[in-house]
């Protein structure tokens, strides 16, 4: 692939049809245009590629290579069984990122049976992985597949909490302060009983949402029963659906916090079945990861799953070119969306 050619800010604005003053105010935040009119000159300059002078300063501090007459060659693990709407936005905000950058991203995806059969590093060998440059870790990965990827020995980039004692740098969006956000707005809006709603054994991070619940309750001074939640595994829908409504009728909660985008279904299902409506019966908060809401104008925070994935390539880069500082982990915070799905009481 050969080097990208350089991209100036004459090249944007003659491309938007505006002054190369105009795209210079909107690349420094200055004021003096409408939002709309600054989001398509970024929108832009990303995707050609520019680069301000200040990011190639601290592009140079940090050591990061950015472009090469060769460029590197990345690889996205991913589990074929996993069905999270989230690993695709992942990497496909990576993969333009890298793109910017001047280097490749592929995908190599696993199966359940492949992992059985061949150990991390056999599979990583039968797969040319050895000959990445890097290697990307998504949530949905196998506890016990993802602790031997994390053996090998390629420079390695966790976008999803990593296990306490990993030695693997990590970019993900806080979870602990969208939780916080969330618990905060219900209180403000007079909410005191709330059920929290997710299966937290499946992953580090919905623990840690449930975790960063009980917390922000707490802070609250609310202590709700430990059995009103719908926080652990349920075999099938229809039990699911069953136990749900019975803790309806017992608890008696004002809202719900929805922890994992896949329950919404369901909750809305049993809420149909009892002739419940949101937000007039229910208040709702979820974390909404996918661009198409379920519910129009759903109260949420706002993951911020392209500002992660940008991020993740950047210290991926900049982990090759410091391959022996300390790792580092970081969490990106968004914001939080009212919506119209909580009423006030």
């Amino acid at each position: 692939m050969p080097r990208k050619k350089t991209v100036t800010l004459h090249t944007i604005s003659e491309r938007l049809g505006l002054s190369a003053h105009t795209v210079s105010k909107a690349l420094r935040g200055l004021p003096g245009m409408s939002e709309e009119t600054r989001k398509i000159v970024l929108d832009t300059a990303r995707k050609l590629g520019y680069i301000t002078k200040q990011q190639q300063i601290s592009l140079a501090v940090d050591r990061i290579p950015v472009f090469h007459t060769k460029p590197f060659r990345f690889v996205f693990i991913q589990d074929s069984d996993s069905p999270m709407m989230i690993t695709q936005q992942l990497r496909n905000g990576i993969r333009e990122r890298m793109e910017d950058f001047g280097h490749l991203l592929e995908t190599l995806t696993f199966s359940g049976t492949a992992i059985k059969e061949l150990s991390a590093f056999a599979w990583a060998e039968k797969h040319g992985l050895f000959y990445a440059d890097g290697i990307f870790l998504p949530p949905g990965l196998p506890f016990a597949f993802e602790q031997q990827l994390l053996e090998l020995r390629l420079p390695k980039m966790m976008v999803n909490f990593p296990p306490p004692d990993a030695k693997v740098d990590s970019v993900i969006w806080d979870v602990t302060s969208a939780i916080y956000q969330s618990v905060h707005y219900y209180y403000s809006m007079g909410h005191r009983n709330i059920m929290y709603i997710g299966n937290i054994d499946q992953q580090r991070g919905f623990k840690q949402r449930w975790n960063a619940f009980n917390e922000a309750m707490q802070e609250h001074g609310l202590k709700p029963d430990p059995d009103m939640h719908m926080n652990h595994y349920v075999g099938s829908k229809e039990e699911w659906m069953r136990i749900f409504a019975d803790k309806l009728a017992t608890y008696k909660p004002t809202g719900f916090m929805c922890g994992l985008i896949g329950n919404l279904s369901l909750v809305f299902k049993v809420c149909g079945q009892l002739g419940k409506k949101i937000p007039d019966d229910y208040s709702l908060i979820a974390l909404e990861t996918i661009k198409k809401e379920i519910i129009t104008d759903l109260s949420r925070p706002v993951l911020p799953v392209k500002e992660t994935s940008e991020r993740a390539v950047d210290r991926m880069l900049w982990r090759i070119g410091n391959p022996s500082v300390p790792y580092e982990h970081i969490r990106i915070q968004g914001e939080f969306h009212k919506g119209k799905t909580v009423r006030f009481i």
